[in-house]
């Protein structure tokens, strides 16, 4: 709305300029992040799945909603893992300080449930998310840049990609 009386607009992204034709100046500034696509070797990988006790015999979903957590994320989570529907792939999982115990507490059999790990939150999110093979999270703009920085990488899969 503001796009044509502003002198000059900061954008994140550079698909953002086609959406602004009556600026007068935009500037492409991205989103500051600590994130960085490590191209971490196979082996390196497999060491961070190691230290976070997953395999690197499955795929790996990494799932979180936030610092905070997402409820509707959450319960999503709580239901595939309690109708076990997760047999061919590894769930790491944040569902976020506040609702971390819940959580837990929902979950059938949790001890039982060695394909899932389950942390409050997530302190190394750069290596996590440079190891993983699937990303499901809520889409902030923070998120949404840090995904795309490490979606570079030639082992980790888009929305565009999965068909279902």
């Amino acid at each position: 709305m503001l796009s044509k009386k502003v002198d000059t607009i900061l954008v994140s992204f550079e698909e953002a300029k086609k959406e602004l034709p009556k600026a007068k100046s935009i500037v492409l500034t991205g989103t500051p992040t600590k994130i960085t696509n490590l191209n971490l070797s196979r082996m390196q990988k497999n060491e961070v799945l190691r230290q976070l006790g997953l395999s690197q015999e499955k795929p790996v979903v990494l799932i979180f909603g936030g610092s905070q957590g997402a409820k509707a994320i959450n319960d999503t989570i709580v239901d595939i893992i309690n109708q076990k529907l997760n047999q061919d792939y590894q769930i790491m999982w944040a569902p976020g300080p506040l609702q971390f115990e819940e959580v837990k507490q929902e979950i059938k059999d949790l001890s039982k449930q060695k394909d899932v790990k389950i942390v409050p939150y997530i302190y190394n999110m750069e290596e996590v998310l440079n190891s993983v093979d699937l990303v499901i999270s809520r889409s902030g703009a923070m998120t949404i840049t840090e995904i795309s920085i490490v979606r570079s990488s030639s082992n980790f899969y888009s929305a565009t990609k999965c068909k279902q």
